[in-house]
């Protein structure tokens, strides 16, 4: 009786003895277990679902031998391909366009805009300038009867945006609609046609148009104010004569004239490659581009090489090449700067869609 209980708990021990030999060590983490295979060239381990991980172990078998870390030599020859790129010298990067510093448009500045009446008038004549009701005028600013004249000088609210409906461009520019247009604010720097029903885009035309023409206006307090022609309607739209300006994305700026038509003369004049002031119109023209807003820019070619002429000075030949269609000899590069006929008077911008606006459509259908 005794041997055999001895017999036993020898069994025992030694069965013990066996199990905590075969119990596996602390499993590492998923994340240590990756960087690990990863530092020896390794593939990473595949996670292994709970329920196939509570499956019983299979049999033991013996695994065939392997080289240590078999991917050393590999990993040393990328570590030093990858030292020697570290220690190349950069490859020589384009200029950036960048404008004079100009002061930025705040986040409020939109929500209402103001402008200043020029002359003593009828408020149903201010209200007609704007494209707007009578009535819609005097909700905006209380106080004026349907008959009442404004005096010169008077600075009425023409627009107030709810800022939980932001504008939205629909479409493309030549084929599209606004809603809710924003007015080009007042500024020292530009000018508009009294007749404004057309002076409304989408906030983010309007925002880099102020942007450049403040940085313009920075660069050269002493710079002749520029000449803004039409935008779109408020609620967009097709708008005689053009083909375009039916989403607000589209302007039309006259040039910087070396000798500018007087205040009320013709409110722009063509231009030629002696009577255009190239370096004001090139500094303008940077301003636009600067922004990051700009998709397209359409000027006469004769003008675009004087342009090119005067932004070589500043600016490398890739840089002139990139902007310029008239100065790069290769016609299937995508430049900012094209050819278009009908614009020896004004240049024709185009400013981006919004940022996330997938009811936008970038180019023009068959048309500019």
């Amino acid at each position: 009786m005794g041997l055999r209980r001895h017999a036993i708990v020898g069994l025992f021990a030694v069965l013990a003895l066996g199990a905590w030999h075969l119990e596996p060590a602390e499993t590492p983490t998923p994340a240590a277990t990756v960087a690990l295979a990863t530092a020896i060239g390794g593939a990473p381990a595949v996670a292994v679902p709970a329920a196939q991980a509570r499956r019983a172990p299979e049999p033991l078998r013996a695994a065939p031998q392997a080289p240590v870390f078999p991917n050393l030599a590999a990993l040393a020859a990328t570590t030093r391909a990858a030292a020697a790129v570290a220690d190349a010298p950069p490859e020589p990067a384009l200029e950036p366009i960048v404008a004079p510093p100009a002061d930025a448009v705040g986040p409020d500045e939109l929500l209402q805009v103001r402008w200043t009446v020029e002359r003593r008038m009828p408020l149903v004549d201010v209200a007609g300038n704007w494209g707007m009701w009578p009535k819609d005028l005097r909700e905006l600013n209380p106080g004026y009867d349907a008959d009442a004249w404004v005096d010169a000088g008077t600075r009425l609210v023409v627009h107030v945006a709810d800022p939980r409906k932001p504008t939205q461009s629909v479409g493309a520019p030549n084929k599209g609609h606004l809603l809710r247009g924003i007015p080009l604010p007042e500024g020292p720097a530009w000018r508009l046609r009294e007749h404004r029903p057309r002076a409304f885009g989408s906030a983010t035309t309007i925002t880099a148009l102020l942007t450049a023409m403040r940085a313009y206006a920075a660069a050269d307090p002493s710079a002749p104010a520029l000449r803004i022609g039409e935008l779109s309607r408020r609620s967009g739209g097709h708008i005689d004569p053009h083909v375009s300006h039916r989403s607000g994305r589209d302007v039309d700026i006259g040039y910087v004239l070396k000798d500018p038509a007087p205040e009320g003369e013709r409110f722009w004049r063509a231009a030629t490659e002696s009577s255009i002031d190239a370096p004001r119109t090139w500094a303008f023209v940077q301003a636009l581009i600067a922004t990051g807003d700009v998709q397209q820019i359409f000027i006469s070619a004769k003008l675009q090489r004087v342009l090119a002429r005067e932004a070589a000075k500043h600016v490398s030949r890739e840089e002139v090449e990139r902007i310029f269609s008239a100065a790069n000899p290769d016609a299937r590069v995508h430049t900012i700067v094209k050819h278009e006929h009908g614009h020896r008077d004004h240049m024709h911008v185009r400013f981006a869609c919004e940022d996330g606006n997938l009811r936008c459509r970038s180019s023009s259908v068959e048309a500019l």
